[in-house]
């Protein structure tokens, strides 16, 4: 499970994602709050189609959530706005910067999401392992290794997600196999140092994006030492 978790700039909890390994998904309080999450997510990405409705860019509500599947993310608003306006925007990250990033014109907070050390206990109290995603893919966080101690300290995560698709992501689209290696051993090395779990994976939603199911990950012997 992925929860995107409410900003806190006093911290540098920017657009952070919090996973969750080994939950029981059929908790009741679990289930309740997650229910409620989902359902803020939705009304938030309608309110963002519409601001961009707004602004003349062709962008269907229906053909985002079939494209999703389910309940949309950004990417697959973006995904739509690329294939229904050519030329509108170079490429995903100029649409990301003027509009659906944190501070852009489409940006909307939603009326429900928690808190980093909310979610981390949300997911305890289900049973699961709470990892941070993905600590060097938050364009708006300037220090990571500080937020991450942050999170940490004030939080209570007990794993960080090292190996990751840097390259097909914000804010590293396209960086060498050199850089992908580098914030790996990066943040591999960060783990340590705080006696984090080390996770990883592909950030794999589905076909909108270049990104293999299970492109990065563990190894047998890596998780083996996680396993929840």
């Amino acid at each position: 499970m992925e929860l995107s978790i409410k900003n806190e700039p006093d911290k540098e909890f920017i657009e952070l994602h919090l996973l969750g390994y080994g939950i029981d998904h059929t908790n009741p309080d679990f289930v309740a709050v997650l229910e409620r999450v989902v359902q803020a997510r939705i009304e938030q990405k309608i309110a963002q189609i519409e601001v961009l409705q707004r602004d003349g860019i062709d962008v269907p509500v229906e053909e985002v959530f079939a494209l999703a599947g389910g309940v949309p993310g950004r990417p697959h608003i973006a995904q739509v706005v690329m294939a229904r306006n050519p030329g509108r925007f170079p490429n995903k990250e100029a649409l990301f910067r003027e509009y659906l990033a944190a501070g852009g014109k489409a940006y909307v907070p939603r009326r429900f999401s928690l808190r980093l050390a909310e979610a981390v206990e949300l997911v305890v109290q289900a049973g699961g392992v709470p990892v941070l995603a993905h600590p060097g893919a938050y364009p708006e966080v300037s220090d990571p290794e500080a937020m991450v101690r942050w999170a940490r300290d004030e939080a209570g995560i007990r794993g960080l997600e090292v190996a990751y698709t840097y390259n097909k992501n914000r804010p590293h689209y396209r960086a060498s196999s050199q850089q992908v290696t580098a914030l790996i051993a990066r943040f591999s090395a960060l783990a340590d140092e705080l006696g984090l779990l080390k996770t990883g994976g592909s950030d794999f939603h589905g076909t909108g994006k270049d990104i293999a199911l299970g492109e990065q990950g563990l190894t047998l012997d890596e998780f083996a030492r996680f396993k929840p």
